[in-house]
């Protein structure tokens, strides 16, 4: 049943990307000369993260992608047109961020209305994601060895939805700052987790 409604979502995700806005493809496999089409697609994530507006779509293929630097989901969208950063329907994407400087956080996610899914982020030198937009949701993702909290809202981040997410084996230097999740400081209101575990930090 899960599979099915997994299927139902992206179908109409693709439909309202034909309708409202552009779809790109990153695969290990493309180039960022390329148009970030389906037949060409980019190399990097961030190349196609510069490249939408809202209501436009970013389907990753799946693989190891490995990064020395952080990736900005900056852009704003919209109730009516949000943004999508998700795998390709069957393939998990891992985003490696172990080459990045200890204190760079893996993503962070400063836009409105985004919508991000299928991504296993790890090894991140802070947080492996931190939230500081509104009206995001984050679904069916992990953050794992990460150096602080897996993922952390803040910065005024509000009425973000974490769902189906799980964090597990963050750590800081001093053992003494990481969690699973970490919505605190100078967190905004009205922030949503369901259906997430968190285990060993």
């Amino acid at each position: 049943m899960k599979n099915y409604l997994a299927c139902i979502f992206l179908f109409v995700v693709i439909a309202a990307a034909v309708i409202d806005g552009k779809t790109y493809y990153v695969s290990l496999t493309g180039s960022d000369a390329n148009p970030g089409t389906f037949e060409l697609p980019y190399l990097k994530i961030q190349t196609a993260l510069n490249k939408v507006t809202a209501g436009d779509t970013i389907f990753i293929r799946g693989g190891i992608y490995k990064y020395n630097v952080k990736l900005s989901v900056a852009k704003l969208a919209t109730e009516s047109s949000r943004c999508y950063l998700l795998n390709y329907p069957g393939e998990r994407v891992y985003l490696d961020f172990s080459a990045v400087p200890l204190g760079t956080r893996g993503i962070e996610l400063k836009g409105n209305y985004w919508y991000l899914s299928g991504l296993d982020v790890y090894n991140a030198g802070d947080n492996g994601m931190l939230v500081s937009g509104k009206f995001n949701i984050v679904n069916n993702c992990a953050f794992y060895n990460n150096k602080d909290t897996g993922l952390q809202i803040g910065g005024g981040g509000s009425k973000n939805r974490i769902i189906n997410c799980d964090s597990y084996f963050n750590i800081d230097t001093s053992e003494g700052n990481a969690d699973g999740f970490a919505p605190k400081l100078d967190v905004g209101d009205s922030n949503y987790f369901y259906g997430c575990r968190a285990w060993q930090r």
